[in-house]
């Protein structure tokens, strides 16, 4: 009896959960089933999830448009008529092959980033939905490209002595058409540089090749043309179905990346202005902004960063830590960070199975950089060309580097002066006040020298709330540790000390390697994880570190000083204290400074050098010397003029002095 009543409460459930469906419903968590990315990992997805919230293959292609991508995990009716919407607006035409998988194409978007798409067949009832990844043409991987063969040809065709024949070459099983159409498309910028009414075009011009037989290769003789077509830049060449009508945007295509560059020089900063860092490393140790260095080893999820003025939220979530044998160690590591700005996507990594590869979630949901190295997404920058390292930036300007090293999670996060004074959390404040770093979340502040006891007390504070949580709870663990169990684990009391027993056979090699910068943690975590490689790695993390700040210092510069026209430059550093030494050819002569030093104002010292012609100089010296000695004669004869005169002048006053009176007899 017992058992019939299981199964018949089975049965319920069964019948509850098949009539919830994903259909029109993906990213939401429905009552007894998901249809939220991560019911994979809690094994509660609806049983049409994987039908309705799609998978596809490749995920990414070019904003440019024409990517042919696959629909996995659903069977279509060959007959059936597909057509796929980007953004809720922009649909294009969509097939099903004979196998019948779906094949969507992805449209001309002039973004990138995660494109929301959905997919009808019957052009009525858009019910299934995924995301696309929108590239830059300049990001795709070399086998996803129409390749211009010998660009440097085709940059400067037509200039003198660059003509011929043009060639281009493409991996045509891209394109599902036995011919296609080469066409030529053009590239303009309206508006004032980098202002609201900047605006880009991409706009058809002309077709090349008209119906040539779809086997990678194209080539031709170029002709000059006429306005209005001369008037634009070389944009793209793509290559299309001819069955299409020319120009089509909506098409499956290979497209070459932008042919013409634009080159700016922009003036060299002379004095930069340093960015502040922070790290944590270890199991884990902490560096704040101001420099402050202290350990707090609490399990649960924490508060690393938070900028109200900026609305930047930087998580991190602790896990203890296990020995080569299996056995928990009473420290933790840093094995998650999610981080937050504004509006914008949310960010999680986190460590993996895999030692020291590290998973990336957006949203989350996972990211695979097997295509792209780095991901334009709402509102911040992700790159990761490695397993190993992810670096992630916003537009205020904020960095976060993470890095798996030796089973650990080590983090460094980087702000611009402008969040002076604008942050708390237990990377603390950056005022240039070390004193006031651990300053709790209600304000009271405990110093960087207090007993390990009371550090973790000031840490245990800066608990997250499930509320203000950026993290991803997708399996039972996490949720039974992290989601359901408290935010800052009292139970979880680590050692707040190692002892140096001499007895231990691994305490000699552990001070043999952990001395100078970074000894102090090194020895803790290679002890108390009775692990050399840990501590190791903890070494050279926060000398790392050290070295950041060392390259994050005040920088003047004094600016690129070019060689004199017939002269000669010796030096390439325009740093402060660099000297510069200027010499001239044979023939000429210098003129102004030989020497010249930058100063710690940001100016060369000295005066503008010129290299001068020998000749030149003689005429202008044999010049100044003829007018130097007609000055010379003119008031020579001035002098001797004016000298005659008070003479005569002299003489006749003497007459009239000194001439004797008539006397009458």
């Amino acid at each position: 009896m017992r058992l019939l009543f299981i199964l018949l409460i089975w049965i319920q459930m069964f019948s509850h959960t098949a009539a919830q469906s994903c259909e029109g419903r993906c990213g939401e968590k429905l009552a007894v089933c998901s249809c939220h990315s991560t019911c994979d990992a809690l094994m509660d997805c609806c049983v049409d999830f994987k039908e309705f919230c799609l998978e596809i293959s490749p995920h990414s292609g070019s904003l440019l448009g024409g990517t042919d991508f696959r629909i996995l995990n659903v069977v279509f009716d060959p007959s059936a008529t597909l057509t796929c919407r980007f953004k809720s607006e922009i649909v294009t035409q969509g097939f099903v092959d004979v196998d019948g998988v779906g094949h969507c194409v992805s449209p001309m978007l002039f973004e990138s980033g995660w494109i929301p798409f959905e997919v009808s067949t019957d052009g009525v009832n858009y019910n299934r939905a995924g995301r696309w990844l929108s590239a830059h043409h300049s990001k795709l991987d070399v086998a996803f490209k129409l390749l211009l063969v010998n660009g440097t040809q085709w940059q400067y065709y037509g200039t003198p002595g660059v003509g011929g024949v043009l060639l281009m070459v493409w991996n045509a099983s891209l394109i599902n058409a036995e011919r296609v159409n080469v066409e030529l498309w053009g590239y303009e910028e309206t508006g004032e540089p980098y202002s609201e009414h900047w605006q880009a075009d991409w706009t058809y011009l002309y077709t090349v090749g008209k119906d040539v037989l779809n086997n990678g290769a194209f080539s031709f003789t170029p002709k000059p043309t006429e306005v209005p077509l001369s008037n634009w830049h070389m944009g793209s060449m793509r290559v299309s179905p001819s069955t299409k009508p020319d120009g089509a945007q909506l098409t499956m295509d290979v497209t070459s990346k932008k042919a013409a560059f634009a080159l700016t020089i922009q003036e060299l900063c002379t004095v930069y202005e340093p960015y502040r860092a922070a790290s944590v490393l270890g199991d884990p140790h902490f560096i704040t902004f101001d420099g402050a260095t202290y350990t707090f080893n609490g399990k649960g999820e924490y508060v690393l960063l938070q900028s109200a003025a900026w609305s930047l939220s930087v998580q991190g979530r602790t896990g203890p830590m296990k020995s080569e044998n299996g056995s928990v160690i009473m420290a933790t590591r840093l094995s998650s960070v999610a981080m937050k700005e504004m509006d914008s996507d949310v960010i999680e990594v986190r460590l993996t199975d895999r030692l020291d590869h590290l998973q990336v979630l957006m949203n989350q949901e996972e990211l695979s950089f097997s295509e792209q190295s780095w991901m334009d997404l709402k509102g911040v920058f992700v790159f990761s060309a490695v397993p190993q390292n992810v670096t992630v930036m916003f537009p205020s300007g904020a960095g976060v580097e993470v890095r798996g090293r030796g089973g650990v999670m080590a983090l460094t996060v980087l702000l611009p002066l402008e969040f002076n004074n604008h942050t708390q959390g237990l990377l603390g404040k950056m005022n240039d006040n070390p004193a006031d770093d651990l300053t709790s979340s209600d304000g009271v502040i405990t110093p960087a020298n207090s007993s390990p006891q009371d550090i973790f007390t000031f840490g245990a504070g800066w608990a997250v709330s499930n509320e203000s949580s950026l993290f991803t709870y997708d399996s039972q663990l996490l949720l039974n540790e992290y989601h359901f169990g408290p935010k800052h684990d009292p139970s979880f009391i680590p050692s707040f000390s190692v002892t140096e027993d001499p007895s231990d056979t691994l305490l000699e090699p552990t001070l043999r390697m952990c001395s100078g910068v970074g000894a102090e943690f090194c020895k803790y975590d290679a002890l108390i994880s009775r692990s050399l490689e840990l501590g190791n790695s903890t070494l050279l993390t926060q000398r790392s570190h050290a070295a950041t700040m060392q390259d994050l210092q005040l920088v003047v510069s004094c600016g690129w000083l070019q060689p004199p026209r017939r002269g000669h430059k010796e030096g390439t550093l325009y740093l402060q204290g660099a000297k510069i030494s200027f010499s001239c050819d044979h023939g000429y002569c210098l003129h102004g400074s030989q020497e010249r030093v930058c100063q710690e104002d940001g100016q060369w010292s000295g005066n503008d050098t010129h290299c001068v012609s020998d000749n030149i100089l003689g005429i202008a010296l044999g010049s100044a010397a003829a007018v130097l000695t007609l000055i010379i004669m003119v008031v020579a004869i001035v002098l001797h003029s004016k000298k005659q005169k008070r003479q005569k002048i002299k003489e006749v006053e003497d007459q009239e002095v000194y001439q004797p009176q008539s006397v009458d007899l």
